[in-house]
């Protein structure tokens, strides 16, 4: 069971996957050192402009995070979602701030929710988040959004609700 998220994961994570992604990026698995460039300006980006969403326009930072940090976030969000399956279950998960999604695909796999919101302001990265749930199947109903105001909406009606 532990173990379970990275099989799901992992097998649709394939190189065949990640070069359909990269292509509209203009990147290509077979060269990979502009991949290897992007990765480490994107690695100098996070350490120096934390919370910067700039990064999310930029095609060679989003095949930078396709390549490296989404696999590294899959499974450090898959660890610690791991360590919460003791807490009361919730209907639905937010996750403020998404980007490509890595925190709300690993609690598709560990956990049960009727809905899932990402929300991320970047249209480009919303867009890619998109384009990788399509691609991954979720087993759960995924909105995205890059209003606020629709995720303030959607908490005054469950609010309402109770």
């Amino acid at each position: 069971m532990k173990h379970e998220f990275f099989k799901k994961t992992f097998s649709a994570y394939s190189p065949d996957q990640l070069a359909a992604w990269l292509r509209p990026l203009g990147f290509s698995l077979d060269n990979p050192q502009p991949i290897a460039k992007a990765i480490l300006a994107l690695s100098d980006i996070y350490t120096s402009n934390r919370g910067s969403s700039a990064v999310w326009e930029d095609p060679r930072f989003l095949a930078a995070y396709l390549c490296y940090f989404m696999p590294l976030n899959l499974m450090r969000c898959e660890a610690a979602l791991l360590q919460t399956r003791h807490l009361p279950k919730t209907s639905y998960l937010i996750d403020y701030g998404a980007g490509l999604g890595a925190l709300s695909l690993a609690a598709l796999n560990s956990h049960s929710f009727e809905k899932i919101i990402l929300y991320e302001p970047s249209k480009k990265a919303l867009k890619m988040a998109e384009q990788i749930f399509a691609d991954l199947r979720p087993s759960a109903p995924v909105q995205f959004e890059s209003s606020s105001s629709r995720i303030d909406q959607f908490l005054n009606s469950s609010a309402s609700k109770t």
